[in-house]
Protein backbone atom coordinates (compact mmCIF):
# COMPACT_ATOMS: atom_id res chain seq x y z
CA UNK A 1 0.00 0.00 0.00
CA UNK A 2 3.25 2.27 1.16
CA UNK A 3 4.62 1.66 -2.16
CA UNK A 4 1.03 2.45 -4.12
CA UNK A 5 0.67 5.92 -2.31
CA UNK A 6 3.18 7.84 -4.85
CA UNK A 7 1.29 6.65 -7.84
CA UNK A 8 -1.65 7.58 -6.12
CA UNK A 9 -0.76 11.09 -5.77
CA UNK A 10 0.32 11.62 -9.44
CA UNK A 11 -2.93 10.22 -10.38
CA UNK A 12 -4.74 12.48 -8.45
CA UNK A 13 -2.21 15.28 -9.66
CA UNK A 14 -2.87 14.86 -13.06
CA UNK A 15 -6.98 14.55 -12.62
CA UNK A 16 -6.55 18.14 -10.87
CA UNK A 17 -7.47 21.22 -13.33
CA UNK A 18 -4.71 23.56 -13.73
CA UNK A 19 -5.61 27.11 -14.26
CA UNK A 20 -3.12 28.90 -16.48
CA UNK A 21 -3.14 32.35 -17.19
CA UNK A 22 -5.67 33.64 -19.71
CA UNK A 23 -4.40 35.47 -22.61
CA UNK A 24 -4.86 39.60 -23.13
CA UNK A 25 -5.22 41.40 -26.34
CA UNK A 26 -2.97 43.62 -25.13
CA UNK A 27 -0.12 41.09 -23.97
CA UNK A 28 -0.08 39.99 -27.29
CA UNK A 29 0.45 43.55 -28.86
CA UNK A 30 3.51 44.30 -26.84
CA UNK A 31 4.86 40.44 -27.69
CA UNK A 32 4.32 41.18 -31.57
CA UNK A 33 5.79 44.82 -30.96
CA UNK A 34 9.31 43.24 -29.85
CA UNK A 35 9.13 40.19 -32.23
CA UNK A 36 7.20 41.40 -35.63
CA UNK A 37 10.26 41.57 -38.41
CA UNK A 38 8.94 44.57 -40.68
CA UNK A 39 8.61 46.75 -37.37
CA UNK A 40 12.16 45.21 -36.76
CA UNK A 41 13.45 46.36 -39.87
CA UNK A 42 11.94 50.00 -39.42
CA UNK A 43 13.60 50.08 -36.10
CA UNK A 44 16.98 49.32 -37.18
CA UNK A 45 16.54 51.35 -39.97
CA UNK A 46 15.95 54.19 -36.99
CA UNK A 47 18.89 52.98 -35.40
CA UNK A 48 21.10 53.37 -38.14
CA UNK A 49 19.94 57.42 -38.44
CA UNK A 50 20.89 57.99 -35.50
CA UNK A 51 24.37 56.79 -35.87
CA UNK A 52 24.65 58.88 -39.15
CA UNK A 53 23.62 61.66 -37.18
CA UNK A 54 26.08 60.93 -35.00
CA UNK A 55 28.73 60.67 -36.93
CA UNK A 56 28.16 63.82 -38.81
CA UNK A 57 28.14 65.63 -35.80
CA UNK A 58 31.63 64.29 -35.38
CA UNK A 59 32.40 64.54 -38.61
CA UNK A 60 32.13 68.66 -37.57
CA UNK A 61 34.80 68.31 -35.15
CA UNK A 62 38.78 68.97 -35.38
CA UNK A 63 40.59 66.30 -37.00
CA UNK A 64 43.64 64.68 -35.47
CA UNK A 65 46.27 62.70 -37.72
CA UNK A 66 49.40 61.15 -37.28
CA UNK A 67 51.49 60.62 -40.14
CA UNK A 68 55.51 58.98 -40.05
CA UNK A 69 57.60 58.88 -43.17
CA UNK A 70 60.89 57.94 -44.48
CA UNK A 71 63.14 58.80 -47.56
CA UNK A 72 66.52 58.06 -49.10
CA UNK A 73 68.03 60.70 -51.39
CA UNK A 74 70.94 59.60 -53.28
CA UNK A 75 72.26 62.73 -54.09
CA UNK A 76 72.26 66.29 -52.09
CA UNK A 77 73.11 69.60 -53.05
CA UNK A 78 76.45 71.23 -51.44
CA UNK A 79 77.89 74.52 -51.33
CA UNK A 80 81.53 74.94 -51.19
CA UNK A 81 83.13 77.56 -48.97
CA UNK A 82 86.58 77.52 -49.11
CA UNK A 83 88.51 75.99 -47.04
CA UNK A 84 84.97 73.45 -46.33
CA UNK A 85 82.63 72.06 -48.55
CA UNK A 86 79.01 72.13 -46.30
CA UNK A 87 76.30 69.38 -47.25
CA UNK A 88 72.70 71.18 -47.74
CA UNK A 89 70.73 67.35 -47.05
CA UNK A 90 71.22 64.27 -46.21
CA UNK A 91 70.60 60.90 -47.61
CA UNK A 92 68.32 59.62 -44.66
CA UNK A 93 65.56 61.78 -44.16
CA UNK A 94 63.01 60.63 -41.41
CA UNK A 95 59.58 62.51 -40.38
CA UNK A 96 56.72 62.02 -38.28
CA UNK A 97 54.03 64.26 -36.41
CA UNK A 98 50.66 64.88 -35.49
CA UNK A 99 48.86 67.36 -37.22
CA UNK A 100 45.01 69.19 -36.46
CA UNK A 101 42.32 70.11 -39.06
CA UNK A 102 39.27 72.38 -38.62
CA UNK A 103 36.59 73.63 -41.04
CA UNK A 104 36.08 77.03 -39.56
CA UNK A 105 33.34 78.20 -41.95
CA UNK A 106 32.09 76.87 -45.35
CA UNK A 107 29.30 79.15 -45.51
CA UNK A 108 26.84 77.42 -42.71
CA UNK A 109 26.73 73.99 -45.15
CA UNK A 110 28.32 71.73 -41.96
CA UNK A 111 25.19 73.36 -39.70
CA UNK A 112 22.79 72.91 -42.96
CA UNK A 113 24.37 68.79 -42.89
CA UNK A 114 23.89 68.17 -39.57
CA UNK A 115 20.01 69.15 -39.83
CA UNK A 116 19.38 67.27 -42.76
CA UNK A 117 20.64 64.35 -40.45
CA UNK A 118 18.74 65.50 -37.90
CA UNK A 119 15.55 65.52 -40.32
CA UNK A 120 16.17 61.81 -41.81
CA UNK A 121 16.16 60.38 -38.11
CA UNK A 122 13.52 61.91 -37.15
CA UNK A 123 11.87 60.35 -40.64
CA UNK A 124 12.55 56.97 -39.51
CA UNK A 125 11.07 58.02 -36.07
CA UNK A 126 7.78 58.41 -37.65
CA UNK A 127 8.13 55.66 -39.94
CA UNK A 128 8.25 53.41 -36.91
CA UNK A 129 5.90 55.05 -35.24
CA UNK A 130 3.75 54.15 -38.62
CA UNK A 131 4.97 50.85 -38.55
CA UNK A 132 3.64 50.23 -34.79
CA UNK A 133 0.36 51.52 -36.01
CA UNK A 134 -0.06 49.45 -38.47
CA UNK A 135 1.13 45.87 -36.98
CA UNK A 136 -1.17 47.09 -34.20
CA UNK A 137 -4.17 47.16 -36.09
CA UNK A 138 -3.47 44.14 -38.37
CA UNK A 139 -2.86 42.29 -34.86
CA UNK A 140 -6.17 43.35 -33.15
CA UNK A 141 -8.00 42.67 -36.73
CA UNK A 142 -6.76 39.02 -36.31
CA UNK A 143 -7.28 38.56 -32.71
CA UNK A 144 -10.50 39.89 -33.60
CA UNK A 145 -11.13 37.56 -36.65
CA UNK A 146 -10.27 34.87 -34.10
CA UNK A 147 -11.95 35.30 -31.49
CA UNK A 148 -15.12 35.46 -34.35
CA UNK A 149 -14.46 32.29 -35.60
CA UNK A 150 -14.11 30.63 -32.50
CA UNK A 151 -17.83 31.81 -31.81
CA UNK A 152 -19.03 30.85 -34.98
CA UNK A 153 -18.18 27.13 -34.17
CA UNK A 154 -19.59 27.20 -30.78
CA UNK A 155 -22.68 29.02 -31.99
CA UNK A 156 -22.78 26.03 -35.32
CA UNK A 157 -22.07 23.38 -32.50
CA UNK A 158 -25.47 24.78 -30.11
CA UNK A 159 -26.94 24.32 -33.61
CA UNK A 160 -25.49 20.44 -34.25
CA UNK A 161 -26.84 19.64 -31.20
CA UNK A 162 -30.04 20.98 -31.45
CA UNK A 163 -30.86 19.61 -35.34
CA UNK A 164 -29.17 15.89 -33.66
CA UNK A 165 -32.30 16.34 -30.59
CA UNK A 166 -34.69 16.99 -33.76
CA UNK A 167 -33.23 13.78 -35.97
CA UNK A 168 -33.36 11.49 -32.81
CA UNK A 169 -37.32 12.68 -32.63
CA UNK A 170 -37.61 12.56 -36.37
CA UNK A 171 -36.35 9.06 -36.59
CA UNK A 172 -38.29 7.77 -33.69
CA UNK A 173 -41.06 9.29 -34.98
CA UNK A 174 -40.49 7.68 -38.56
CA UNK A 175 -40.20 4.71 -37.20
CA UNK A 176 -43.87 4.81 -35.56
CA UNK A 177 -44.94 5.80 -38.75
CA UNK A 178 -45.49 9.83 -37.59
CA UNK A 179 -43.09 10.62 -40.36
CA UNK A 180 -41.71 10.62 -43.72
CA UNK A 181 -37.83 9.29 -44.42
CA UNK A 182 -37.43 12.36 -46.18
CA UNK A 183 -37.56 14.20 -43.37
CA UNK A 184 -34.63 12.05 -42.18
CA UNK A 185 -32.92 13.11 -44.87
CA UNK A 186 -33.59 16.46 -44.84
CA UNK A 187 -32.42 16.80 -41.08
CA UNK A 188 -29.08 14.88 -41.89
CA UNK A 189 -28.34 16.97 -45.13
CA UNK A 190 -28.64 20.13 -42.90
CA UNK A 191 -26.41 18.31 -40.25
CA UNK A 192 -24.10 17.63 -43.42
CA UNK A 193 -24.13 21.52 -44.23
CA UNK A 194 -23.20 22.11 -40.93
CA UNK A 195 -20.32 20.09 -40.89
CA UNK A 196 -19.02 21.51 -44.32
CA UNK A 197 -19.27 24.94 -42.44
CA UNK A 198 -17.40 23.76 -39.10
CA UNK A 199 -14.92 22.08 -41.92
CA UNK A 200 -14.51 25.59 -43.43
CA UNK A 201 -14.17 27.24 -39.77
CA UNK A 202 -10.99 25.35 -39.07
CA UNK A 203 -9.28 25.99 -42.09
CA UNK A 204 -9.76 29.46 -42.02
CA UNK A 205 -9.21 29.45 -37.75
CA UNK A 206 -5.64 27.72 -38.76
CA UNK A 207 -4.35 30.63 -41.28
CA UNK A 208 -5.46 33.07 -39.08
CA UNK A 209 -3.54 31.31 -35.77
CA UNK A 210 -0.56 30.72 -37.71
CA UNK A 211 -0.58 34.08 -38.86
CA UNK A 212 -0.68 35.50 -34.93
CA UNK A 213 1.74 32.90 -34.03
CA UNK A 214 4.48 34.11 -36.33
CA UNK A 215 3.39 37.78 -36.12
CA UNK A 216 3.74 36.78 -32.08
CA UNK A 217 6.96 34.48 -32.02
CA UNK A 218 5.35 32.07 -29.45
CA UNK A 219 2.02 30.13 -29.79
CA UNK A 220 -0.80 32.06 -28.88
CA UNK A 221 -3.77 30.70 -27.75
CA UNK A 222 -7.47 33.15 -28.18
CA UNK A 223 -9.93 32.21 -25.67
CA UNK A 224 -13.29 31.89 -27.08
CA UNK A 225 -15.46 34.72 -26.06
CA UNK A 226 -18.85 34.41 -24.99
CA UNK A 227 -21.63 35.64 -27.10
CA UNK A 228 -22.18 39.01 -26.69
CA UNK A 229 -23.83 42.62 -27.42
CA UNK A 230 -22.30 45.98 -28.64
CA UNK A 231 -22.17 48.57 -26.47
CA UNK A 232 -22.19 51.79 -28.38
CA UNK A 233 -19.85 54.58 -25.67
CA UNK A 234 -17.53 55.82 -28.73
CA UNK A 235 -16.07 59.38 -28.15
CA UNK A 236 -16.01 60.20 -31.73
CA UNK A 237 -11.79 61.63 -31.94
CA UNK A 238 -10.92 65.11 -32.89
CA UNK A 239 -9.24 64.39 -36.33
CA UNK A 240 -5.68 65.85 -35.65
CA UNK A 241 -4.31 65.60 -39.25
CA UNK A 242 -0.56 67.19 -38.54
CA UNK A 243 -0.21 63.78 -36.32
CA UNK A 244 -0.32 61.54 -39.20
CA UNK A 245 2.87 60.45 -39.60
CA UNK A 246 2.66 60.74 -43.39
CA UNK A 247 1.85 64.32 -43.14
CA UNK A 248 4.94 65.01 -40.58
CA UNK A 249 7.12 62.72 -42.92
CA UNK A 250 6.34 65.12 -46.08
CA UNK A 251 6.70 68.38 -43.76
CA UNK A 252 10.53 67.13 -42.45
CA UNK A 253 11.21 66.09 -46.47
CA UNK A 254 10.59 69.77 -47.01
CA UNK A 255 12.50 70.59 -44.56
CA UNK A 256 15.47 68.49 -45.80
CA UNK A 257 14.96 70.24 -49.17
CA UNK A 258 15.21 73.37 -48.38
CA UNK A 259 18.44 72.26 -45.79
CA UNK A 260 19.82 71.05 -49.52
CA UNK A 261 18.93 74.38 -51.35
CA UNK A 262 20.96 76.24 -48.75
CA UNK A 263 23.55 73.41 -49.33
CA UNK A 264 23.85 75.14 -52.74
CA UNK A 265 23.73 78.21 -51.83
CA UNK A 266 27.13 78.15 -49.45
CA UNK A 267 29.01 77.79 -52.12
CA UNK A 268 28.77 81.59 -52.28
CA UNK A 269 30.94 82.07 -49.30
CA UNK A 270 34.39 81.50 -48.87
CA UNK A 271 35.78 78.20 -47.16
CA UNK A 272 38.28 78.63 -44.33
CA UNK A 273 40.20 75.62 -43.03
CA UNK A 274 42.49 76.03 -40.02
CA UNK A 275 45.26 73.50 -39.34
CA UNK A 276 48.30 73.15 -36.69
CA UNK A 277 50.61 70.76 -36.06
CA UNK A 278 53.71 69.19 -34.32
CA UNK A 279 56.65 67.59 -35.98
CA UNK A 280 59.77 65.46 -35.26
CA UNK A 281 62.35 64.68 -37.76
CA UNK A 282 66.11 64.02 -39.04
CA UNK A 283 66.82 66.56 -40.23
CA UNK A 284 64.20 68.46 -39.61
CA UNK A 285 63.95 72.23 -40.52
CA UNK A 286 67.63 72.76 -41.01
CA UNK A 287 69.28 70.07 -43.93
CA UNK A 288 72.51 70.82 -43.30
CA UNK A 289 72.51 69.18 -39.78
CA UNK A 290 71.99 65.43 -39.67
CA UNK A 291 69.85 66.06 -36.08
CA UNK A 292 66.70 65.09 -34.57
CA UNK A 293 64.41 68.22 -34.19
CA UNK A 294 60.82 69.21 -33.22
CA UNK A 295 58.83 72.45 -34.84
CA UNK A 296 55.77 73.47 -34.71
CA UNK A 297 53.16 74.54 -37.71
CA UNK A 298 50.08 76.56 -37.77
CA UNK A 299 48.21 78.18 -40.32
CA UNK A 300 44.84 78.38 -42.51
CA UNK A 301 43.82 78.54 -45.97
CA UNK A 302 40.58 79.84 -47.68
CA UNK A 303 38.86 78.43 -50.76
CA UNK A 304 36.59 80.44 -52.60
CA UNK A 305 34.73 79.22 -55.88
CA UNK A 306 33.80 82.47 -57.56
CA UNK A 307 32.38 81.23 -60.78
CA UNK A 308 30.70 78.45 -61.60
CA UNK A 309 28.36 79.15 -64.69
CA UNK A 310 25.47 79.18 -62.64
CA UNK A 311 25.35 76.11 -61.80
CA UNK A 312 24.27 76.78 -57.76
CA UNK A 313 21.44 78.69 -59.30
CA UNK A 314 20.31 76.05 -61.04
CA UNK A 315 20.21 73.91 -58.16
CA UNK A 316 19.02 76.09 -56.13
CA UNK A 317 15.98 76.70 -58.57
CA UNK A 318 15.25 72.97 -58.98
CA UNK A 319 15.32 72.64 -54.91
CA UNK A 320 12.50 75.50 -54.61
CA UNK A 321 10.27 73.39 -58.13
CA UNK A 322 10.89 70.49 -55.11
CA UNK A 323 9.51 72.22 -52.14
CA UNK A 324 6.71 73.30 -54.38
CA UNK A 325 5.81 69.41 -55.33
CA UNK A 326 5.93 68.51 -51.69
CA UNK A 327 3.35 71.54 -50.52
CA UNK A 328 0.90 70.55 -53.17
CA UNK A 329 1.17 66.33 -52.64
CA UNK A 330 1.25 67.36 -48.76
CA UNK A 331 -2.15 69.21 -49.20
CA UNK A 332 -3.94 66.31 -51.29
CA UNK A 333 -2.82 64.03 -48.87
CA UNK A 334 -4.03 66.11 -45.84
CA UNK A 335 -7.46 66.33 -48.01
CA UNK A 336 -7.59 61.99 -48.56
CA UNK A 337 -6.87 61.91 -44.66
CA UNK A 338 -10.02 63.94 -43.87
CA UNK A 339 -12.22 62.47 -46.88
CA UNK A 340 -11.17 59.11 -45.20
CA UNK A 341 -12.14 59.80 -42.06
CA UNK A 342 -15.72 61.17 -42.59
CA UNK A 343 -16.29 58.14 -44.71
CA UNK A 344 -14.76 56.22 -41.96
CA UNK A 345 -17.65 57.82 -39.83
CA UNK A 346 -20.39 57.55 -42.00
CA UNK A 347 -19.37 53.50 -42.21
CA UNK A 348 -19.30 53.42 -38.58
CA UNK A 349 -23.06 54.48 -38.23
CA UNK A 350 -24.23 53.22 -40.94
CA UNK A 351 -22.78 49.82 -38.92
CA UNK A 352 -24.65 50.64 -35.87
CA UNK A 353 -27.87 50.91 -37.80
CA UNK A 354 -27.19 47.28 -39.59
CA UNK A 355 -25.99 45.95 -36.17
CA UNK A 356 -29.71 47.61 -34.34
CA UNK A 357 -31.59 45.64 -37.21
CA UNK A 358 -29.51 42.33 -37.09
CA UNK A 359 -30.33 42.21 -33.45
CA UNK A 360 -33.87 42.68 -34.33
CA UNK A 361 -33.10 39.71 -36.50
CA UNK A 362 -31.58 37.55 -34.45
CA UNK A 363 -34.22 37.92 -31.45
CA UNK A 364 -37.13 37.35 -33.90
CA UNK A 365 -35.61 34.04 -35.58
CA UNK A 366 -35.18 32.95 -31.77
CA UNK A 367 -38.83 33.28 -31.62
CA UNK A 368 -40.09 31.84 -34.03
CA UNK A 369 -37.36 28.62 -33.62
CA UNK A 370 -39.04 28.64 -30.53
CA UNK A 371 -42.36 28.74 -31.28
CA UNK A 372 -41.77 26.13 -34.43
CA UNK A 373 -40.57 24.11 -31.96
CA UNK A 374 -43.09 23.47 -29.16
CA UNK A 375 -45.44 23.58 -32.37
CA UNK A 376 -43.86 20.76 -34.21
CA UNK A 377 -44.02 19.04 -31.22
CA UNK A 378 -47.64 19.49 -31.09
CA UNK A 379 -47.83 18.15 -34.22
CA UNK A 380 -49.00 21.27 -36.08
CA UNK A 381 -45.90 22.28 -38.22
CA UNK A 382 -43.85 20.45 -40.19
CA UNK A 383 -40.36 19.25 -40.26
CA UNK A 384 -39.51 21.11 -43.27
CA UNK A 385 -40.71 24.60 -41.20
CA UNK A 386 -38.18 23.40 -38.38
CA UNK A 387 -35.14 22.84 -40.70
CA UNK A 388 -36.16 26.52 -42.39
CA UNK A 389 -36.19 28.01 -38.98
CA UNK A 390 -32.85 26.23 -37.50
CA UNK A 391 -31.47 27.42 -40.40
CA UNK A 392 -32.67 31.35 -40.32
CA UNK A 393 -31.90 31.59 -36.15
CA UNK A 394 -28.37 30.11 -37.41
CA UNK A 395 -27.81 32.83 -40.10
CA UNK A 396 -28.93 35.47 -37.78
CA UNK A 397 -26.90 34.62 -35.53
CA UNK A 398 -23.65 34.46 -37.25
CA UNK A 399 -24.55 37.89 -39.26
CA UNK A 400 -25.07 39.27 -35.76
CA UNK A 401 -21.84 38.06 -34.09
CA UNK A 402 -19.93 39.12 -37.53
CA UNK A 403 -21.51 42.44 -37.48
CA UNK A 404 -20.08 43.32 -33.64
CA UNK A 405 -16.37 42.68 -35.24
CA UNK A 406 -16.82 44.56 -38.07
CA UNK A 407 -18.07 47.61 -35.32
CA UNK A 408 -15.22 47.19 -33.44
CA UNK A 409 -12.26 47.13 -35.90
CA UNK A 410 -14.04 50.11 -37.53
CA UNK A 411 -13.77 52.04 -34.24
CA UNK A 412 -10.06 51.25 -34.20
CA UNK A 413 -9.85 52.09 -37.76
CA UNK A 414 -11.51 55.50 -36.68
CA UNK A 415 -9.48 56.11 -33.88
CA UNK A 416 -6.27 55.20 -36.44
CA UNK A 417 -6.98 57.55 -38.64
CA UNK A 418 -7.84 60.27 -35.99
CA UNK A 419 -3.95 60.12 -35.36
CA UNK A 420 -4.15 58.49 -32.15
CA UNK A 421 -0.82 56.40 -30.50
CA UNK A 422 -2.20 52.70 -30.92
CA UNK A 423 -1.34 53.07 -26.94
CA UNK A 424 -4.47 55.20 -26.73
CA UNK A 425 -7.23 52.82 -28.86
CA UNK A 426 -9.76 50.98 -27.26
CA UNK A 427 -9.77 47.66 -27.18
CA UNK A 428 -12.74 46.06 -26.01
Amino acid sequence: MKQDFPKICLIVFLLIPVAFPQVQLKDVLYKVMDNYAPLKSAKYAYEKAELELDNQRKKQLPGLAFDSSYKYISDVATITIPPKTVAMGVNNNYDMGISATYLLFNGFAKENVIRIAEDQKEIMRQEVLKKEKDTAFETIETWKNIENLKLQKSIIKAGQDRVNIQLNKIKSLTGQGFSLPIDVLNTQLTLANYEQKMLELDSTLQTAGDKLNNMAGSIIEVPTPDEQEYTDSMTVPTLNVQKREEIMELELNRNIVAEQQHLAQAVNYPEVVLNAGYRYGRPGLNPSTDEWMSYYTFGGAIRWNLWDWGARNSESDSREKEISSIVQKKQNFTDQISLGFDAALRDYRSMQSKYKVLNKTKFLAGEKLRLITEQYAGGFVSNSDYQNAEKDFLEAQLNYEQQIVKLLLKRIEIEYLSGKSWTEWRLE
